[in-house]
């Protein structure tokens, strides 16, 4: 079945997504999360993202896109974290070293 781009874009603004059409696919932002939409395919991904959805219509690409919720770490922010912490546990090691040496130091001998 043949989409008709404009039924679509009539969607678009009268649920007031911003959107633009690239080549063959749209780019919306919906709750300040932008989206690449499919019409032909009827699919759909998060800007930034390979793995694409699926959905029944335009009007269900949207309300799945209100409800998208990210997820709360990539692996490459976990990675980050964890090397952070890494570092921290580093430093307090070799802070407590220096002091238990200072201690040593002031000890009377």
């Amino acid at each position: 079945m043949k989409k008709d781009w404009r039924n679509i874009e009539k969607t678009f603004l009268e649920l007031g997504i911003d959107y633009k059409l690239k080549s063959w696919v749209y780019w919306c932002k919906v709750n300040n999360q932008e989206f690449y939409y499919s019409p032909q395919k009827e699919r759909w991904r998060v800007k930034g993202k390979k793995v694409w959805q699926q959905s029944e219509s335009t009007v269900d690409f949207i309300e799945q896109a209100k409800n998208y919720i990210p997820p709360n770490r990539t692996k490459s922010q976990q990675k980050k974290t964890s090397s952070t912490s890494n570092s921290n546990s580093r430093k307090n090691k070799q802070s407590n070293k220096s002091n238990r040496n200072k201690k040593l130091q002031q000890q009377p001998k």
